[in-house]
């Protein structure tokens, strides 16, 4: 797989900076073909002194791994190529960075973009945190604990079994592996302010997991109308967020920039709402925060009143354009909405030269006859 498709696989760790814990019968079997083939430890060692970046290897090195526990990616892939073995992925029982001391066990070694695994991209990206020039030091912050652990769960059932380090403050922060993070960071360009492109070309499914983790760190509901907002500094971001939402047939409000008076700080946010709109992330993004998740919840079963939001003026013109020319109160009754607002989009909708009206007498009395332009 090229360097930016969406399959991360062996071939993506940098082999000089990647640890693996072979099998020990396989590992045994691989030192003893490969000094039978060269003869005595002092040739080996020159061997693969002459074929990698190895400067501290010497006869006695050679000795010492047999009893080291883990043995550096490209020795290995040198001493298969040398003694032509295959090295198979089940031979690989562990896998770590030159700097990480915890063995990621039963490693993934072909991982394939999937809802966890873009789940952790936006977490990353949100509310974590990837450090280039700090070893690319990696960690997710939150104070949800199910957001925590969810953070983890998925980390495990994309890349092995590990014991990740996790520290409590008021919040808490969970680490993972630096050679990992490096390879997300790299993969993925989390440097930019973007949605990935593996994530943009990615299904339905996998748009929605990585949004609703997005909206989990991001996101905020309002209590009272339920009204869905998230808001970020950088602008590309939130436009690109924005257009994974249209994608899904759920619209938005335009974004809008705010001013920090306090920081000084521009940010960006758009909203969703209307029922409609509301229902619809509900079904194909959905909150796992349970707070919020509860709150959107509430706020779709007390509706009383279907609100259209921003599909309202499509409304209003299909109204039109099957029974009219209406006035504002026979396009209301159709609509079961009131007056007063249904008034309100034919404003909108005429200040667009989208529609006209027409004045005629009816009756003792004149009114407003609408109709698309």
């Amino acid at each position: 797989m090229s360097k930016n498709g969406s399959t991360i696989s062996l071939d993506d760790y940098k082999a000089d900076e990647t640890f693996v814990l072979l099998n020990k019968e396989y590992k045994d079997f691989l030192l003893e073909e490969a000094l039978h083939k060269a003869g005595s430890q002092s040739k080996l060692a020159t061997l693969i002194k002459n074929s990698l970046d190895y400067p501290k290897m010497r006869q006695s090195t050679v000795s010492f791994l047999v009893k080291k526990e883990t043995l550096r990616l490209d020795l290995v892939q040198y001493l298969c190529e040398f003694t032509n073995s295959e090295l198979s992925h089940n031979k690989i029982e562990g896998i770590k960075g030159a700097g990480t001391s915890v063995l990621v066990y039963n490693p993934k070694l072909n991982i394939c973009l999937s809802k966890e695994l873009a789940q952790i991209l936006a977490n990353l990206y949100c509310d974590g945190s990837i450090e280039k020039d700090n070893c690319y030091v990696s960690t997710y912050m939150n104070g949800c604990k199910e957001l925590i652990e969810r953070f983890k769960n998925n980390f495990r059932k994309c890349f092995g079994t590990i014991d990740l380090y996790e520290r409590q403050t008021n919040v808490s922060n969970v680490r993972i592996p630096c050679f990992i993070g490096k390879r997300l960071y790299t993969k993925f360009e989390l440097d930019k302010d973007k949605v990935p492109k593996q994530i943009k070309e990615a299904p339905e499914d996998i748009k929605g997991a990585y949004l609703q983790a997005v909206f989990d760190d991001e996101g905020s509901i309002h209590k009272t109308h339920g009204q869905i907002r998230i808001k970020m500094k950088p602008k590309s971001y939130i436009e690109d967020i924005q257009k994974l939402i249209w994608e899904l047939g759920i619209q938005t409000s335009s974004v809008i920039e705010e001013l920090d008076k306090r920081s000084g700080r521009k940010y960006y946010f758009f909203l969703v709402s209307g029922f409609y709109n509301l229902k619809k992330f509900s079904e194909k993004i959905g909150f796992f925060h349970p707070k919020k998740k509860e709150r959107l919840i509430q706020h779709l079963n007390n509706v009383k009143i279907l609100n259209y939001g921003y599909k309202a003026q499509e409304l209003v013109l299909d109204v039109l354009r099957k029974y009219g020319p209406l006035t504002a109160e026979e396009i209301a009754k159709k609509l079961n909405r009131g007056k007063r607002i249904i008034q309100i989009h034919l404003n909108n909708l005429k200040k667009q030269s989208l529609v006209s009206y027409e004045k005629v007498k009816r009756r003792f009395v004149y009114e407003y006859l609408w109709k698309v332009m």
